[in-house]
């Protein structure tokens, strides 16, 4: 992915910097490079945060509107139903609280409070630590044009302010009164998030090396489910719930999502039933290559050995794996192609 700088690094002085954010916006896997409606808020930062406020800002010259996606003054959060690929990572907020828009000289800027939990302090923004995560979309009516070979492409991206813009300050946030720590970016270490929701300044974090940047391109995004390849459990899959209940023996999730768990033939994403003795995912693939009912089977995750193969030689190799041969490979069709 190619990344167009548009931001600056920010300090205080030559005071020495303990804390970093990186705050980027990236366009939606799967769209037309000429047409970008969508567009994801992500950050990735080395310690964990209960607040952080973004500020989009609309190309010079766009045409259409800008608007934070699922979060209008009418709505009730960024977030979706549960099973969603909106479910694991975007965060409630409070829109009443949460918003303020800055026109001037024909620049258009949206800003956005993000928070743990709206109704409960002390919770953390959904993140790994140094990991990326992304927290919520922005939409253009009229998408735009991030084709890397147009000469304009630099005029088409929008941008993203300095996470510690003045305007920024000026928002509400989520105290009883307007003055309770107006900070933009509060870690949830359990001093600043007290120091802030007390209502006294100085708790958020002030002097962090920042990089804000928007990505040019389009990622890549090989089975259309929404998720960027780099980041989807099941590359060549359609899972957009990112479902993993579990991996070869065990019930926890093992970074490869149910739908490409090759070996796993009864839908609970659990290879050998967490080593019960009766082996229901050999059962199933054995009633498969028999011809008889097996409705939670899916021939693409039968091959262990060959991807394009689904044989009795598979059922061996499943068996031989369960009865203590050691985790079989990831190489059915599901995983691979």
């Amino acid at each position: 992915m190619v990344l167009a700088l548009v931001g600056f690094i920010l300090g205080s002085g030559s005071a020495p910097w303990a804390d970093t954010i990186d705050l980027e916006l990236r366009p939606l896997a799967g769209q037309d490079p000429n047409n970008v409606e969508l567009w994801e808020v992500c950050y990735q930062s080395d310690v964990s945060l209960h607040r952080l406020t973004v500020g989009a800002q609309k190309p010079t010259g766009h045409p259409g509107s800008m608007d934070w996606v699922d979060c209008s003054s009418t709505g009730v959060s960024c977030s979706g139903a549960a099973g969603t690929i909106f479910a694991d990572t975007y965060v409630d907020i409070a829109p009443s609280l949460s918003f303020s828009e800055q026109v001037s000289a024909g620049t258009e800027t949206l800003f956005l409070v993000l928070s743990g939990h709206t109704g409960s302090f002390g919770s953390a923004l959904p993140t790994a630590i140094g990991d990326w995560v992304c927290l919520a979309r922005l939409e253009f009516s009229d998408g735009l044009d991030v084709d890397p070979v147009d000469p304009l492409v630099s005029a088409d991206l929008p941008m993203l302010v300095d996470v510690f813009d003045p305007n920024a300050y000026t928002l509400d946030f989520f105290g009883v009164i307007a003055s309770d720590c107006s900070e933009p970016v509060v870690k949830d270490d359990g001093i600043s998030l007290t120091i802030c929701e007390s209502g006294t300044p100085g708790g958020g974090l002030s002097s962090p090396a920042s990089s804000v940047t928007v990505a040019s391109g389009i990622p890549d995004d090989s089975d259309g489910d929404l998720r960027r390849d780099f980041e989807d459990n099941c590359v060549y899959v359609q899972n957009a719930d990112q479902m993993d209940q579990g991996g070869f023996k065990t019930g926890v999730a093992d970074g490869v999502g149910d739908m490409c768990q090759c070996g796993e033939g009864e839908a609970n994403g659990i290879v050998d039933e967490n080593g019960i003795a009766l082996n229901s995912d050999l059962t199933a693939m054995l009633d498969y290559l028999k011809g008889s009912p097996s409705p939670g089977f899916d021939v693409a995750r039968c091959s262990l050995q060959n991807p394009s193969s689904c044989t009795i030689h598979d059922a061996a190799l499943l068996d031989q794996a369960v009865g203590g041969g050691g985790p079989p490979a990831n190489e059915c069709t599901a995983f691979t192609n």
